[in-house]
């Protein structure tokens, strides 16, 4: 059964690889990264809302018990509304590179706090996959080069801060597993942090700029793939594997987000892309390992020879 937890945490990794393409697309068309945020959020709740009419098609299925109202509004506004608000600040402060490196950060987060909140257990297999899948993403987001990450100590504290909002919403989310519906909370928590976003923003630069068609089928492009669909799938990983190695396994988005990248944005290849893009793929690979057997049989087999 774990299997279908990895798969389901791939593919949510692979689809959020494409966010790229669709945040580079919006800012093209004049929206700034609140509004984006807002508008990713906004149209994954829509989606959401209508997925969950078509396929119950109850209304009492749109009800959730009363003391998950907290966890809606603290996925919400902590692990969507604050997250996109730090990353974005952290972004303008320290750049891209360095901003989403330090959002790369999560999973570290999400590893610690499952062993804290969850419970789960601290394995030697979780501690080099993790080593391996942040090593790599390091490689691909600076492409080897230490001189492009840059500091600034408000923009890599709100980066860092952003990575472990980031790492938080698997424990969160692995806690509302068990209730009748955890998609449906997941839902409700992208219409609540895109409400909490609405402060922060020009709404009527925002009416005018996405009636326009393109503007239009980008943010609800945006919302339906690497949002609802992603997040669809990350929920239904954390029913069948540990919200640590859910985390590790969506990693692979970064790999993805530097492929769609170079073919797709005509953004530079190179050696250390490679090697980063290998070494996500490796850590991936040795979540599903057990080192401590495997050292053991190779005692026994050449060490005792």
């Amino acid at each position: 059964m774990e299997f279908k937890g990895y798969l389901f945490a791939l593919l949510a990794g692979l689809i959020w690889g494409s966010i790229g393409i669709f945040g580079t697309k919006l800012n093209q068309v004049g929206f700034n990264g609140n509004e984006i945020a807002f508008l990713r959020l906004l149209f994954a709740g829509i989606f959401g809302l209508l997925y969950i009419g078509f396929t119950q098609k109850k209304l009492s299925t749109f009800i959730i018990p009363q003391k998950l109202i907290k966890d809606v509004f603290l996925i919400g506004i902590v692990t969507q509304g604050f997250m996109n608000i730090f990353l974005f600040i952290s972004i303008i402060r320290v750049g891209t590179i360095t901003a989403t490196m330090l959002l790369c950060s999560g999973p570290i987060f999400t590893v610690f706090l499952s062993a804290f909140i969850l419970k789960e257990k601290m394995t030697l297999e979780k501690y080099v996959a993790l080593s391996f899948a942040i090593l790599g993403a390091i490689l691909v987001i600076t492409e080897g080069h230490i001189s492009n990450i840059k500091f600034d100590f408000i923009g890599v504290l709100c980066g860092a801060i952003a990575g472990f909002l980031y790492g938080f919403y698997p424990v969160l989310g692995k806690r509302v597993e068990k209730s009748k519906n955890p998609l449906l909370i997941t839902i409700y928590s992208f219409l609540v942090a895109s409400i909490f976003l609405i402060p922060f923003l020009n709404t009527s630069a925002i009416i005018t700029k996405v009636f326009s068609p393109r503007a239009f089928l980008l943010a609800a492009g945006f919302g339906l793939f690497p949002t609802f669909i992603a997040y669809l799938l990350f929920v239904k990983a954390l029913s069948y594997t540990s919200a640590s190695k859910a985390s590790i396994i969506s990693m692979v988005e970064v790999p993805t987000t530097a492929v769609i990248g170079i073919f797709l944005l005509n953004e530079n290849f190179n050696v250390y892309k490679f090697l980063g893009i290998a070494m996500v793929l490796i850590g991936i690979y040795i979540t599903k390992l057990d080192i401590k057997s495997l050292l053991k049989k190779f005692k026994k087999k050449y060490i005792s020879l």
